[in-house]
């Protein structure tokens, strides 16, 4: 069986997708601390903070 082989543009674009993925974690942490990662996880996922029992 062949792996199929991936364009060397569309591996930068993946590479590119990644790097900023990373940058936009470490300017979130960096501005904000997380009780844990669910709160981290579910600002990611939603866009909005995780709600939180009364």
């Amino acid at each position: 069986m062949r792996t199929r082989r991936v364009p060397p543009a569309t591996r930068r674009q993946r590479l590119g997708a990644r790097a900023r993925l990373f940058e936009r974690l470490r300017t979130l942490t960096e501005y904000r601390v997380f009780p844990d990662w669910n709160a981290l996880i579910g600002l990611l996922a939603t866009g909005g903070p995780v709600a939180q029992p009364p």
